[in-house]
């Protein structure tokens, strides 16, 4: 009877690592698209329609050849911007040239900026990193924000730099350590 019970579980416990695996791999290399409509009083009428294409957390990942897939999604989207929001790389595998070559054809699409994640924190191929985004024409927001403009009217899109503070920065908390 122990036998049989334990054979179960093997094969139930090899199932489930064999599921969370496809599901890994899947969620690591699947493009999602969502939609999000949003308004406010705050938001100047201009920018009614205003189309911001958002890619997050590649983290290196290829998308077809030279990125063809997600390029694709991104110009059939027609943004109006797009912004890249952290871990284009992944520190641990870290290829400046399939980021900046991403870089180089999405701002064929839309204008593009771009916020660092905790992945180019971590990489010491930052440096390489932000001068291939700038030399395609990326816009590279380090806590600072820029004034988007349509039609006469303005919103500001902010940036803040996920780089380690350097250690010369004071304490965060408001308590000296002196």
């Amino acid at each position: 009877m122990k036998t049989g019970r334990r054979k179960r579980n093997t094969i139930l416990s090899i199932m489930l690592f064999a599921i969370l695996a496809v599901w890994t791999v899947w969620g690591n290399t699947a493009l999602m698209s969502n939609a999000v409509a949003i308004s406010g009083s705050r938001i100047p009428a201009a920018f009614s329609g205003f189309r911001i294409a958002q890619v997050s957390d590649p983290h290196n990942a290829e998308f077809g050849e030279n990125n063809a897939e997600l390029l694709k999604l991104l110009s059939g989207s027609r943004p109006d911007i797009i912004v890249i929001t952290g871990d284009l790389i992944d520190a641990s595998y870290t290829d400046a040239g399939i980021a900046s070559g991403f870089a180089q054809e999405s701002v064929r699409t839309a204008p593009a900026c771009y916020v660092t994640g905790n992945h180019e924190a971590a990489s010491p191929q930052y440096d390489a990193l932000q001068a291939g985004l700038e030399a395609a024409g990326v816009i590279v927001l380090k806590d600072e924000a820029i004034s988007l403009e349509r039609n006469g009217e303005s919103i500001a899109l902010p940036g803040l730099d996920d780089l380690p503070l350097p250690d010369t920065a004071p304490p965060l908390s408001g308590t000296r350590t002196d």
